[in-house]
């Protein structure tokens, strides 16, 4: 199961960012050690060819500020390396520390990017692409030589395009995104959707989620559709669009559990008293307009009964409230 993804520093995020084939998975670290490969057991799982059962192991290093950094080693931390090495910005290594944007690669098709970024500043979105293409001298970095250059940096800065930026925002995005052609086949899942649902690529169309979404009703509607799906005790509130010309559908899932908790608390205490817990005049005066309509709809009877505590104004002044507020419960 997948380590903790918060910052102990509330505004500073590690951010480790796979692109396994045309997928992307984000992972936000936080604790003292990750272990990656393909194996099941380990903390980040990825299944791809050329990938160990442990490739590589990810450890937190504590800094003198109070703050840490993080260290990736090749192969587990007892010394076991794996089959085909990382490379880091271009440079073969058994053992690094991470800066800012770090290319890590670990097969030919496996790469990930360390971003090491603070949520709250106003360059946050350029930290999410960093130039990745600037030259790479091997022989400054953490005193651990360079054993392999396996490819030519080009010398040219390139720059981020804004859709790549905007790219980053939607995969970084705390509300699962979820993409669909309109024959029902799943065609992206943001890094949200993917620890939130992991059973979604499995389950396709027979997912609680994606249930009903090709009923023609919908599928014709080609707007905004809002509906609520009840999940593992939980609540979701989908915004679900239906793109016509581009043959898509999009879904922005909401957690909406404790609203409803609230609202259904809210509910209750508006019509039942706080103290007994029983419905309360407004309760009992909406429901006796309910039963006399029907009463004289259906030309039934009916009868209403009082209960009253004799003296019980007495109880209260002589022995207090708190004991009066005992014989009522």
């Amino acid at each position: 199961m997948m380590s903790s993804l918060r910052e102990k520093q509330p505004k500073i995020e590690h951010i480790l960012a796979f692109n396994v084939s045309s997928a992307q998975r984000v992972f936000f670290l936080d604790d003292s050690q990750y272990s990656i490969g393909r194996s099941p057991h380990n903390n980040i799982v990825v299944n791809a060819e050329g990938i160990s059962r442990q490739h590589a192991t990810v450890i937190q290093k504590p800094q003198e500020n109070g703050t840490f950094s993080y260290i990736i080693i090749d192969g587990t931390i007892e010394g076991h390396k794996s089959k085909n090495g990382i490379l880091v910005n271009g440079c073969r290594r058994s053992k690094y520390e991470l800066k800012h944007g770090d290319v890590i690669q670990f097969t030919k098709e496996v790469t990930a990017h360390y971003y090491i970024v603070d949520k709250d500043s106003e360059d946050f979105i350029n930290k999410l692409t960093p130039d990745l293409y600037l030259p790479i001298n091997c022989s400054q970095s953490s005193g651990i030589g360079c054993e392999t250059q396996i490819i030519e940096i080009n010398q040219t800065k390139t720059i981020p395009s804004q859709t790549n930026k905007l790219a980053s925002i939607v995969e970084l995005s705390p509300i699962p995104i979820i993409e669909m052609d309109d024959q029902g086949t799943i065609t992206y899942l943001n890094s949200s959707a993917y620890l939130k649902f992991p059973d979604l690529q499995k389950a396709q169309l027979n997912h609680p989620l994606l249930k009903g979404l090709l009923d023609k009703q919908n599928h014709d509607n080609g707007g905004l559709v809002i509906r609520e799906v009840s999940l593992q005790e939980k609540i979701f509130e989908q915004h679900i669009n239906y793109l016509a010309e581009e043959k898509l559908i999009r879904l922005y899932i909401f957690d909406i559990t404790q609203r409803k908790q609230i609202e259904l608390q809210l509910k209750y205490q508006a019509f039942h008293d706080s103290l007994t817990g029983l419905p309360n005049r407004t309760f009992f005066d909406k429901h006796l307009a309910i039963t006399i309509n029907k009463s004289q709809r259906y030309n039934h009877s009916f009868a209403v009964l009082f209960i009253d505590i004799d003296h019980f104004k007495s109880i209260n002044d002589t022995l207090g409230h708190s004991v009066g507020d005992r014989i009522l419960e």
